[in-house]
């Protein structure tokens, strides 16, 4: 399986990045997680918690840190763990299909013409 790896910035989002990280436990998602929090007050244990050692989670707290910086700064980490080639991101509220990602991976390992990959994506709201 190829592993891709996830990058997610947030920022006084925590509930949503404990959804995020329990949702990937539950799938068994086999791609490491890296978060970058820019919020004022840091989550490591709890994010650390809810990955249950279960899956790669990396976290690092930049308080007030925009988004772009946040993301270089999270491609930079993911790239020095040598642990994938290809990284994706997301919003802390978002969720990929694990395989999907490995087969992207798979897609561009056997097209080195081509740069970035990607599937199918759905959206919905929910109306409470």
């Amino acid at each position: 399986v190829k592993k891709v790896a996830i990058l997610i910035p947030t920022k006084n989002r925590i509930d949503f990045v404990i959804r995020t990280i329990k949702y990937y436990v539950s799938i068994n998602s086999p791609h490491p997680i890296f978060i970058g929090d820019a919020s004022s007050k840091s989550s490591e244990e709890l994010v650390i918690n809810a990955a249950e050692n279960k899956i790669d989670v990396y976290y690092y707290h930049w308080e007030k840190l925009n988004d772009r910086k946040t993301m270089i700064k999270l491609a930079e980490k993911a790239k020095a763990t040598s642990i994938s080639n290809y990284c994706a991101f997301h919003g802390d509220d978002d969720f990929f299909v694990s395989e999907s990602l490995s087969k992207c991976a798979e897609f561009l390992d056997d097209n080195p013409t081509y740069a970035t990959s990607q599937g199918r994506a759905f959206s919905f709201e929910l109306n409470e």
